[in-house]
């Protein structure tokens, strides 16, 4: 429910925001672990990988909406995987 104009800048600025979560994670390591940080240095790249994969999700459903995303949600995650799922009419 976002307007038009919103949603498309947070689709442009779909580029930066991998780097920002893992930065908040660089931090968190930081904070709460630092001896440990090493290994999220060397899993930076996986990290960065997911990140961008997610990111591209979600600018494709800022940018065209989320369609019937809850319908294939509930029947894939929540009643098994079906090979062609049943989707309403209309």
């Amino acid at each position: 429910r976002w307007p038009a104009w919103k949603r498309l800048l947070r689709a442009v600025a779909t580029p930066i925001v991998p780097w920002v979560r893992a930065f908040n994670l660089f931090r968190l390591f930081l904070k709460n672990n630092p001896p440990r940080l090493w290994v999220l240095l060397m899993g930076l790249p996986f990290i960065l990988l997911a990140q961008y994969g997610a990111a591209i999700g979600e600018a494709i459903g800022f940018l065209f909406g989320k369609g019937n995303t809850e319908i294939l949600f509930t029947q894939t995650h929540l009643r098994g995987l079906r090979i062609f799922p049943e989707l309403p009419e209309g």
